[in-house]
C-alpha cells in the first residue's frame, strides 16, 4: 500500500475509501501529498503536527515560494477594516508576497481579493475539503483561487468542516508563512488561534493598531501589548523582509506601501500615496463617490457569470449600492448575494469604495 494509500485509508473504510478519494481528486483536478515527497512544503514540515496528507488544487508551486504572508481577521469586520484588508493584500501582493488566508468571509476574503485583483498569489487553506458544500457564498471565491492561486485542505475532497477542523486549518496558515497579519479582531477571535500558532512557530505577528482600524479591535490591542510589529501601512511588513528576500521583493512595481490603514477612506491620502490604487485614484474625483457614466449593461460580456450574479448586476445603474441596498433591491438570500457579490467582484465586473458601497468597473 502507497503512502497516499495509508493516509487516506485511515478516514473510514480502507482500500474502498482510498478508491473514492482518489478517483474524486483525479476528477477534479486535485493533488494529494505526503510529506515524503519533494512538493510537500518543508515549512509546513518544521512544525510538530505537520499534516499527514494534503489536498492541493491549483499553482502548487505556491508552496515553495519563500515569501509569503498570512493575513487573518474576524469574519465579522468593519467596513473600514475590510477596505483596508484589500488595500494592504493588494500592496504586499505586488511587491512579491504570497498572500495566505483561510478562505472565510470577512478579512479572509478581503485579503484573497485584494492578491487575486493585482494578478497576484494567494493560497487559501481551508477547514473542510475542497469541493466541499460548506459555505456556498465562498464558491466563487475558491474557484477563482483554484485558478489564479492555490486551494490546501488536510481533509479529503467533500469533506464537510466540523468544530475542530478551523483551529486545525489555523496551524497551517501559520506553518506557512514568514508571518500573520492579523487585521480587525475580537478578544476571542479564531484569528488569534492563528497568531498563537505563529509565536509557537517562531513566525513573526503582526496587528493593526485598534484606533487605526476600529474600536471593536481588541484583539490586535492585545497582541500589540504583547510585542506584535504594529502594522501602519504595507511597508512595516516589506521592511521587516527587506533584506533578508530582497531578490524576491519588486518595489519598484509595488503599489500604495506608504498607504496610511488609518487614513483609507481620506480620498487625499488616496491621492497623496505614492502610486495609488489606481482604480480609486481615478474613480475619486468627488469624495468617496464615483462620477460614473450612465451603465450600458450590453457592453458587459456576463455570459461566465452564475445567474444569480447577471441578476444583482442588472441592479445597478449609475449609482454605488451597498449590500443593504442590494438586499432591498434583489430579494437573495444574504449567503447567496455575497456570492455573487465576490464573483463579480473577481470577475472584474465591480470594486468595492472605501465606504463600502459597490460601483461597476
Amino acid at each position: 500500500m502507497s503512502a497516499i494509500e495509508k493516509i487516506v485509508s485511515n478516514q473510514k473504510d480502507g482500500l474502498s475509501q482510498v478508491e473514492k478519494v482518489i478517483l474524486e481528486c483525479e476528477n477534479n483536478n486535485i493533488e494529494i501529498l505526503t510529506p515524503d515527497m519533494s512538493e510537500y512544503p518543508s515549512k509546513l514540515l518544521e512544525i510538530d503536527d505537520y499534516p499527514a496528507a494534503l489536498y492541493v488544487q491549483g499553482q502548487k508551486d505556491l508552496l515553495s515560494w519563500p515569501l509569503s504572508i498570512s493575513i487573518v481577521g474576524t469574519r465579522k469586520p468593519l467596513s473600514s477594516a475590510v477596505v483596508a484588508t484589500e488595500a494592504l493584500s493588494r500592496a504586499l501582493a505586488s511587491a512579491g508576497f504570497s498572500i495566505v488566508s483561510g478562505g472565510a468571509l470577512g478579512i479572509d476574503t478581503a485579503a484573497h481579493i485584494g492578491a487575486l485583483c493585482n494578478g497576484g498569489k494567494t493560497v487559501c487553506v481551508l477547514g473542510c475539503g475542497i469541493n466541499s458544500d460548506y459555505l456556498s457564498s465562498q464558491k466563487p471565491l475558491r474557484a477563482a483561487v483554484s485558478k489564479s492561486g492555490l486551494l490546501i485542505s488536510e481533509l479529503p475532497p467533500k469533506t464537510a468542516p466540523v468544530k475542530y477542523t478551523f483551529p486545525k486549518r489555523n496551524r497551517i496558515i501559520a506553518a506557512l508563512s514568514l508571518g500573520t497579519i492579523v487585521m480587525d479582531a475580537g478578544i476571542k477571535s479564531g484569528s488569534l488561534i492563528t497568531a498563537k500558532a505563529a509565536m509557537n512557530y517562531n513566525r513573526d505577528v503582526f496587528a493593526t493598531s485598534p484606533f487605526e482600524i476600529g474600536s471593536s479591535n481588541e484583539g490586535c490591542k492585545q497582541l500589540l501589548k504583547d510585542g506584535a510589529i504594529k502594522v501602519s501601512s504595507a511597508f512595516d511588513v516589506v521592511n521587516e523582509y527587506l533584506s533578508t528576500y530582497a531578490e524576491y521583493i519588486d518595489i519598484e512595481n509595488s503599489v500604495d506601501l506608504f498607504l496610511e490603514l488609518s487614513k483609507i477612506n481620506s480620498r487625499e491620502n488616496l491621492e497623496d500615496a505614492g502610486a495609488g490604487i489606481e482604480s480609486y485614484k481615478t474613480q475619486l474625483s468627488s469624495g468617496i463617490v464615483p462620477k460614473i457614466k450612465k451603465l450600458d449593461h450590453a457592453e458587459h460580456d456576463t455570459g461566465s457569470l452564475s445567474k444569480e450574479a447577471v441578476d444583482i448586476f442588472s441592479a445597478f445603474s449609475d449609482k454605488p449600492l451597498s449590500v443593504n441596498e442590494l438586499a432591498c433591491i434583489k430579494k437573495y438570500p444574504m449567503g447567496t448575494l455575497l456570492g455573487a457579490l465576490t464573483e463579480l467582484q473577481l470577475n472584474g465586473f465591480l470594486q468595492m469604495l472605501p465606504n463600502a458601497k459597490y460601483f461597476v468597473k
